[in-house]
C-alpha cells in the first residue's frame, strides 16, 4: 500500500518572492534545473503545485 502524499514544506511570502527573484536572474537551462530542484525540495516534485505556489 501507498504511504499518503507529504504536505507541501511551507515557505513565507518573503522566501517565495526570493526564489522567484533568483530564477529571474538566471536564464534558460540553468533556470529550469533551479526550478526543477526547488519543486522537488518543496513541492514533492508535483508540478501543479509549484505552480499554486511559485507562479
Amino acid at each position: 500500500m501507498l504511504d499518503p502524499p507529504e504536505e507541501p514544506k511551507s515557505l513565507t511570502r518573503s522566501q517565495i518572492e526570493d526564489l522567484r527573484l533568483a530564477a529571474s536572474k538566471m536564464n534558460g537551462v540553468e533556470r529550469r534545473g533551479f526550478q526543477a530542484q526547488m519543486t522537488l525540495k518543496y513541492c514533492q516534485g508535483r508540478a501543479r503545485l509549484a505552480q499554486t505556489v511559485f507562479g
